[in-house]
C-alpha cells in the first residue's frame, strides 16, 4: 500500500504543493491517502498518471466534500490510481467535471442511449419569444418540461458528452417521430398552461435522437460508478 513516504505520493504532492492554499495541503494529503486506501494493493497501478492526479488534487481544494464536483473528482482520482482504468483517464475529464452542474450530472447519469428529445414551436398567441423550444427532455424522473434540463442537454452537447445529429437542422427528424413521447409532452402542465387553445393537429412537434458519445459513456462510467 502506498504511503506518504512513497516516491509516487511524495512526488505527486511536490508537483502541486506550491499551487495550493497553504492551509489546504494537509487536506490534499488526506484526500489522496483516503482514496488510496479504498483500492486493494494488488489493483494499484504501477505507473500512475502523475499530471492528472496532481490536477485532480489541485482542483479539489476549491470544492467541499458535499459538492457534486468533489465527488466526481474523487471517482476520477480513484480511477487514476487503479490499474484497470489509469491509462484511460484524461485531463479533459477534470475540466468536464468542473463544468457540470448538479442537474447536468443527474441528467447524464439517467440518459438512455439513444434518448429522444422534443422540438416544439412557441405558442403563437403567447407573450413568450418566438424561438422554438428545443432539447425538451421528458422521462420518468422528469415528467414535466423544465428549462434548466434543456440547458443541461445543451451543456452536455457542448462538452462533447452528447451528440445530436440534427442539432443544426431545426425540426428535421430523420428517424420518425416518437408519438408516445409527444403525447407525454402534451399531457404536461406546461403544455396545458401555455398551449390551451392551440390546434394540436397544426402544432408541428418533432422528436429527434441524442446519443452519448464514446467520451460521454466512458466519462459517465468513471465518474459515477465504482471501478
Amino acid at each position: 500500500m502506498l504511503e506518504l513516504s512513497d516516491p509516487f505520493v511524495a512526488g505527486t504532492l511536490a508537483n502541486v504543493a506550491g499551487h495550493f492554499v497553504c492551509e489546504y495541503l494537509p487536506q490534499a494529503i488526506s484526500f489522496l491517502k483516503r482514496v488510496i486506501r479504498t483500492i486493494p494493493a494488488e489493483c494499484l497501478t504501477e505507473i500512475p498518471p502523475k499530471d492528472i492526479i496532481a490536477r485532480i488534487l489541485f482542483e479539489s481544494q476549491y470544492y467541499t466534500d458535499e459538492s457534486e464536483v468533489r465527488k466526481i473528482l474523487e471517482k476520477l482520482l480513484r480511477a487514476s490510481l487503479h490499474k484497470e482504468t489509469s491509462s484511460s483517464v484524461r485531463c479533459a475529464f477534470v475540466e468536464i467535471a468542473k463544468q457540470l452542474s448538479p442537474i447536468d450530472a443527474k441528467i447524464l447519469i439517467n440518459l438512455g442511449n439513444p434518448t429522444s428529445l422534443l422540438h416544439c414551436p412557441r405558442n403563437t398567441n403567447s407573450l413568450m419569444d418566438n424561438a422554438p423550444l428545443m432539447d425538451i427532455y421528458i422521462s420518468e424522473k422528469y415528467p414535466e418540461y423544465e428549462r434548466e434540463v434543456s440547458i443541461s442537454i445543451g451543456n452536455l452537447t457542448r462538452l462533447g458528452l452528447l451528440y445530436i445529429p440534427t442539432r443544426n437542422m431545426g425540426s428535421v427528424t430523420i428517424e420518425g417521430n416518437d408519438n408516445g413521447l409527444i403525447e407525454k409532452f402534451r399531457n404536461t402542465n406546461f403544455f396545458k398552461t401555455n398551449y390551451p387553445h392551440e390546434d394540436i393537429s397544426k402544432l408541428n412537434i418533432k422528436t429527434y435522437k441524442a446519443y452519448l458519445t464514446e467520451l460521454g459513456l466512458y466519462f459517465r462510467q468513471l465518474a459515477f460508478s465504482d471501478v
